[in-house]
């Protein structure tokens, strides 16, 4: 290898605070949280945007990027250590718990990332006023050469 490879090239971090609320870390919901789902919920707010807004009446900061954020399975893998299975159940234990909805589902074997957004609705969890949110997944993605290999490989045997 070279000097100049990826691996020798030290990873630039960022010095940008990451903002969580203490209203987070005293809720039902996140007491509630896995050891890896905790893990994954600091990286979604290390990848949120915030921006402070100031009313003639209260200042407050909200999400600028609420549906943008991207955290891939590669991502979890190779930057955190999270295998493909953990980094799924931990989505979902944040989808359950009202901490992330997705915005967008992904489509993996065509390079489509999943966008993700953080929700409030952790604020009312173990509430009668929570609204629960399941994970819909998209329809397979199929390739045409793929169908029709595998209708071809039919056709043969049958012959």
């Amino acid at each position: 290898m070279t000097e100049n490879s990826k691996e020798n090239i030290p990873e630039q971090r960022s010095n940008k605070p990451v903002f969580v609320d203490r209203r987070i870390l005293r809720s039902q919901a996140f007491k509630e949280l896995g050891g890896t789902a905790t893990k994954v919920l600091l990286v979604f707010l290390s990848k949120r945007q915030v921006q402070q807004i100031k009313t003639s009446k209260r200042q407050f900061w909200a999400d600028t990027n609420r549906g943008e954020i991207t955290f891939t399975y590669r991502e979890a893998e190779k930057k955190y250590g999270i295998s493909r299975h953990a980094f799924y159940r931990a989505v979902t234990e944040l989808m359950d718990l009202g901490f992330v909805d997705i915005y967008e589902p992904g489509v993996e074997y065509a390079r489509v990332s999943t966008k993700y957004g953080i929700s409030d609705r952790w604020e009312n969890y173990g509430k009668p006023g929570f609204v629960p949110v399941k994970r819909v997944s998209r329809p397979a993605f199929r390739h045409e050469k793929a169908e029709f290999a595998a209708h071809d490989h039919k056709a043969r045997k049958t012959s």
